[in-house]
């Protein structure tokens, strides 16, 4: 079979065609089998080994990680600085419910000072 013969379409079988092609990256001889419908000489021709398709495939991922990685990074900073407000937004809270129950206790305690002064007062 001489090289010519080798690129193309090298056998139709049950709707499905195995096409021969040169790799569009790297220049190496592939094959591969797609259903008839997919084929297309133009295709072809911008067609990737299995070897050139994962390296892509690989550094999409990787730019895709790298991007998620630093969203993450953004809100997860974004989230402890939330955490800090709301820390001492409860820390104020705290200190106000503190507050405000000893101005309690002290308003009962002159309450009931009053009320046995008033109690005991000499009848004029």
């Amino acid at each position: 079979m001489s090289w010519e013969e080798r690129i193309g379409l090298l056998e139709y079988k049950d709707g499905m065609v195995n096409v021969g092609y040169e790799c569009s990256r790297c220049g190496t001889y592939w094959q591969m089998t797609l259903p008839q419908d997919d084929y297309s000489d133009a295709r072809m021709g911008k067609e990737l080994c299995y070897a050139c398709a994962l390296r892509v495939r690989l550094s999409r991922e990787i730019r895709y990680s790298r991007e998620m990685k630093k969203k993450a990074l953004g809100f997860m900073a974004l989230l402890e600085e939330e955490l800090d407000i709301l820390k001492e937004e409860r820390l104020n809270h705290t200190l106000l419910l503190k507050n405000g129950s000893e101005i309690i206790t002290q308003q009962d305690t002159i309450i009931r000072d009053l009320k046995k002064r008033l109690r005991h007062k000499p009848n004029e």
